[in-house]
């Protein structure tokens, strides 16, 4: 039957994962060299592109589709570089390490392992990585200079990111956007709500945007004014600094001007120690961050073809 056939194909591939995972663990030594890639991550990446489970507003996204893509095209060129090289074992050295084509492989889906099982076994993560990413997706529309940034990897773009993430994340201050700001700084989470130093800067963010949206409002701006303010700060997170952050906001009174240029940098004198913690506190895990963002800011992969095969 179609069900038994299917049950059929997850057991063997679950054997087959489980063997290579043993593989791994001798072989890969450019890496961690783990026997734990189980073939459950899979599992999820083919969930996060179904729809009727994560919602098509998920299963559509860039995340998504770039974080599934690299790890169902590692285990892939995993599997075709076995069929190949079982015609040809001859060739295999013993020492399991010196085979440039496995090692290769090996290390593409121990990386893509552990990315996607950081974001797909907890869909609401995957969700709110998504969320970040149309956010971003929406500054770089309104914000050019972001777009080249990105296109070129430009070193400023590494620290425009975690001002950006910090700030969608307080825009937007859901639990869900907090599941994934606590991946990379836990120690400023109670369970699963900010502790007193992240909700003191909440509170100097609302400050900040309560104040740039009076002075918004000051220019006539109306109901835009709390979009001038939200285009002010992110702006100033993308490095234009003093007035040039308040592109798009025409004339200003001279003592409006230094109110809301005042306004901006004592939030983002704080926000600074912020984006450094961020960056440090789990170095390795927000640069694979970074590593996702950038590639679904650009719409491409980092995954490459392996090209001629290679024992």
């Amino acid at each position: 039957s179609p069900d038994a056939t299917s049950e059929a194909k997850l057991r063997a591939r679950a054997s087959l994962a489980s063997c290579v995972g043993r593989l791994n663990s001798v072989a890969n030594l450019q890496r961690k060299g783990r026997d734990d890639l189980s073939a459950e991550v899979l599992d999820c990446a083919a969930d996060a592109l179904n729809p009727d489970i994560v919602g098509i507003e998920v299963a559509s996204s860039a995340a998504a589709r770039i974080l599934a893509g690299d790890i169902l095209g590692a285990f892939t060129s995993l599997r075709e570089y076995l069929r190949q090289v079982s015609r040809c074992l001859e060739r295999v050295d013993p020492h399991l390490c010196k085979n440039d084509g496995l090692v290769a492989r090996l290390v593409d889906w121990e990386a893509s392992w552990e990315m996607a099982g950081r974001y797909f076994r907890d869909m609401r993560v995957l969700q709110a990585l998504s969320g970040l990413v149309s956010g971003l997706q929406g500054l770089q529309v309104a914000i050019p200079k972001m777009t080249s940034m990105c296109e070129d990897c430009d070193v400023e773009l590494f620290l425009v990111l975690p001002r950006l993430t910090l700030l969608c994340f307080l825009s937007d201050n859901t639990e869900m956007q907090g599941d994934l700001l606590k991946l990379y700084l836990p120690h400023h989470f109670v369970g699963s709500a900010p502790g007193a130093f992240l909700l003191d800067l909440i509170q100097d963010f609302k400050a900040a945007q309560f104040e740039l949206t009076r002075l918004a409002h000051a220019v006539k701006f109306g109901e835009l004014a709390g979009s001038m303010a939200w285009q002010a700060l992110a702006h100033r997170a993308v490095g234009f600094e003093g007035d040039t952050a308040l592109e798009g906001w025409g004339p200003l009174e001279e003592s409006d001007k230094q109110a809301a240029v005042q306004a901006l940098e004592t939030f983002f004198h704080k926000l600074e120690a912020w984006s450094v913690d961020l960056q440090r506190h789990c170095p390795e895990d927000w640069n694979q961050c970074c590593a996702v963002l950038v590639q679904c800011l650009n719409g491409t992969s980092k995954r490459r073809d392996a090209g001629k095969f290679r024992v």
